[in-house]
Parts: C-alpha cells; sequence; structure tokens
C-alpha cells in the first residue's frame, strides 16, 4: 500500500474513519476526513444552502461522520453569526448535547431538538449524525439521529417562531459564530428535503465493524451537496507558499454544464422532430437577466419551444396553430427546472416540480425546413441565452405524471422512470 501526494500533504491509507477490515471489506468508500483543531479551523462554503424566506421554510437535512475530541463544543455545520444573522446551527454543545436550533431573527425567536443525553461517551469514536426538517414552523418538524436511531426528546424553543430569514451569512462546517469543531468531521451532505429513516439507515450503512460511510456518488440519495472532506481536498500551493488556501469541493451534482454567453453560444441538434402528436421537454436553466432567449426551439413561432419573453417562462407549440402557455420567470441566477408536456389535447408548464400552468391544445404537428437549438432560436436573432443549462432531455410522449420523478427533488437526475428519446446532459 502506498501512499497518495496531494499537494502539500501525504495522505496515508492506514487513515481509515471506521474499524472495518479493508483486507476483507472492499465497500469502504471513504479513508480520509478532515481534523479541527478547536480554535480556528473551520470551513466557508459561502451564502449557500438558505432554506426560509421570512414567511415559510422549506425542508432540508444535514448529515455528517464526526469523531469528536471534545463533546463540549463540537460545531458540526451552521449559517450562523449573531442573533440578527443566522438560520440555523447543528452542533454539539451546551452539557455535551445534540442540538438542531432554527432561527427567526424578525421574531427574535427560534425553534429547536435536542437529544438530552450527553455525548461524553462517544468522544474519540466516530458517529453518524443527522438533523432533518419538514418545513413546518414548529419544534415538532425537526428530529435528530444518532447511528441512525431517533433521538431528540426536548423541544428547545424561543419566542413566536414564522420562519428562517435568507441572511448572507456563510454556510461554515466546523465553526458556529467563533466557536469551534475539535475532532474529524467527514461525509458532510446538505438535502432539500426532510430525509426518512430508510435514507438515513442508507447513510449510515452498515452495522458491527462494517459501519461506515455510505458512497452518496452512488446512491440515489441525490444531495443538493456533498462535501467528502479530505478525498478531495486540494492545497493551493507548498508549506513556503505564501496564501495557501484548502479547496473542498461540493462533489454532488454534475460537474460541468454549459454556460452560453448569450451572444454566439448555442447547441445545433439538427433536424430534431418529436412525436407530432405528444411530446416532453425537461431542462435544467440558470438565466443571469430577464431578456428574451431561448432554452430550446425549432424555429421562430413555428414547431416547439420553451422560452423567455416578456419576462415569464414560455412554452410553445403550433399544432394546426401556434399557441403558447407562461408562468413567472424563476428567480434569477439560481438554478431552476422546467418541464413542458403535449398530450395532443392539453400543453402543460411546470417550474421545480410545481402544479403545472395548462391550456387546451388540440392538433397535430407539421415539422417546417428547421433545426432544433439549445440556447437560441434558429430563425430568430435576440434570443440568445445568457446563462446555464445542463440534462436537457425530449420525449415522443406525455410525461406530465413523472414530474416529480424528473425534478428529482430538485437534483438533475441519472435516470429517468421513462428513458427519454433524446438526453442531452450538456
Amino acid at each position: 500500500m502506498s501512499a497518495k501526494y496531494k499537494s502539500p500533504s501525504f495522505l496515508l491509507p492506514n487513515e481509515l474513519n471506521t474499524s472495518a477490515n479493508t483486507a476483507n471489506d472492499t465497500g469502504v468508500n471513504s479513508l480520509y476526513s478532515m481534523d479541527f483543531d478547536g480554535s480556528s479551523d473551520f470551513i466557508d462554503c459561502g451564502d449557500n444552502f438558505s432554506f426560509g424566506n421570512v414567511t415559510t421554510d422549506s425542508p432540508f437535512s444535514i448529515s455528517a461522520w464526526i469523531n469528536m475530541d471534545d463533546a463540549t463544543r463540537f460545531r458540526i455545520a451552521s449559517k450562523f453569526d449573531s442573533s440578527s444573522n443566522s438560520e440555523y446551527i447543528f452542533t454539539v454543545g451546551g452539557s455535551d448535547l445534540l442540538t438542531v436550533n432554527l432561527y427567526d431573527n424578525s421574531e427574535n425567536a427560534y425553534i429547536g431538538k435536542k437529544y438530552n443525553t450527553a455525548l461524553t461517551s462517544y468522544q474519540g469514536q466516530w458517529i453518524h449524525v443527522v438533523a432533518t426538517y419538514d418545513g413546518t414552523s414548529s419544534s415538532s418538524g425537526i428530529k435528530l439521529y444518532l447511528n441512525s436511531s431517533r433521538v431528540d426528546d426536548i423541544d428547545n424553543n424561543s419566542g413566536t417562531y414564522v420562519a428562517m430569514e435568507n441572511t448572507t451569512q456563510s454556510f461554515y462546517i466546523g465553526q458556529q459564530a467563533g466557536s469551534y469543531a475539535d475532532g474529524k468531521i467527514d461525509e458532510v451532505a446538505i438535502f432539500n428535503r426532510a430525509l426518512n429513516t430508510t435514507e438515513i439507515s442508507a447513510l449510515y450503512d452498515g452495522t458491527g465493524s462494517n459501519i461506515r460511510p455510505s458512497n452518496l456518488i452512488a446512491s440515489n440519495l441525490n444531495p443538493l451537496a456533498y462535501y467528502p472532506l479530505g478525498e478531495q481536498a486540494q492545497n493551493s500551493g507548498y508549506p513556503s507558499a505564501t496564501g495557501n488556501e484548502w479547496q473542498f469541493p461540493n462533489g454532488v451534482l454534475q460537474d460541468y454544464v454549459m454556460d452560453f454567453d448569450g451572444v454566439n453560444d448555442f447547441v445545433d441538434l439538427g433536424d430534431l422532430q418529436p412525436s407530432t402528436t405528444s411530446l416532453s421537454i425537461s431542462a435544467w436553466a440558470y438565466k443571469t437577466d430577464t431578456s428574451s432567449a431561448s432554452i430550446i426551439g425549432r424555429g421562430a413561432s413555428v414547431d416547439y419551444g420553451i422560452f423567455v419573453y416578456g419576462g415569464n417562462l414560455q412554452f410553445g407549440l403550433n399544432a394546426g396553430g401556434w399557441t403558447t402557455i407562461s408562468t413567472t420567470l424563476p428567480t434569477l441566477n439560481k438554478w431552476f427546472h422546467v418541464l413542458a408536456t403535449w398530450n395532443g389535447s392539453i400543453m402543460k408548464l411546470s417550474v421545480n416540480g410545481g402544479t403545472p400552468v395548462t391550456t387546451s391544445k388540440t392538433g397535430t404537428i407539421t415539422y417546417t425546413s428547421n433545426n432544433t437549438t439549445i440556447g437560441k432560436n434558429s430563425t430568430l436573432s435576440g434570443f440568445e441565452w445568457d446563462g446555464k443549462m445542463s440534462n436537457l432531455a425530449i420525449w415522443n410522449s406525455d410525461q406530465s405524471t413523472n414530474i416529480a420523478n424528473i425534478y428529482n427533488n430538485g437534483s438533475p437526475q441519472t435516470s429517468y422512470t421513462v428513458s427519454p428519446q433524446n438526453w442531452w446532459k450538456l
């Protein structure tokens, strides 16, 4: 066995997180973790993973493996700075108790749950912890899990809670308002839903000497973000270099997407003709402004297309006449998912897995002599896409009953209930 070198450190193969015997168990996938010193070490993930908007909350979950040197102040993850700039914390502290709190800055209130048993006995060993929240505005929607068993047994509430706010505070691993983790953290994952017990057991993955982190990349759990701390960490230089900074990539979503410049960039799909009596189009898109632009289309007001026009997101279809349906353009500078469907009589347009807008549309498509293009309109100028796109798929059938599968809880799919006719992962 040889050491692996990643500037500026050698990662030794005996640094296993668990007691699994690698000679007999090839399933162990996490050999390395990050060791936090308890006084200054932490990871700043930027202003990401906000799940509140003043009036309502969205569900989410945080999962991590931890190995505490000191259970009295072990900060797992937080988006917390002060009482006026905070959203949530996931921590061990305050009589060594596992705690999760959500903060309503406007009302100076919070809701939370605690495991009312000190974790001191777990110091020096790896444990798996999960916090889940179903989006309700009370602590009844919060759950805590330790080694796949639910353990929250006391509420931790103050004031009249309404919702978290989307603050400018960074999401931190290993820190909460100047208090730090003393020990190791590994396999941090963020989900935009409340995990169920089956999913949490899959994350825990094993019993006895075979307990180990689950390989999230190979699973269908679809986290919003995943930090396999240690394995993929990279430093900017050698110990003598100035400005060294460790990088901890989010390894969940596809690593690459197509970035269109709004001027010349587009993808020509040729003479693509889906069914003349039914079709579905799915795409992930990221828009930087409200200007008119085409996600995908075949000609100007001719065959079919999904596009932005008049500040709205629209789906257009020509089957015995041109018809469009429209919905509000999603928030700029954020990824959104769009699904447009037609079954020969009804057009539907759904955003981010939500209830679609609909309109009646009967007829048959008569295809014209135009190519289908991604990122612009093949016959109109001024419809160039300025932003990103990924995972665009077309079916020769109505997929409106499969919205949940195609939207996939906010992550691009790796497989569909019904395979598309065409799929450009971009």
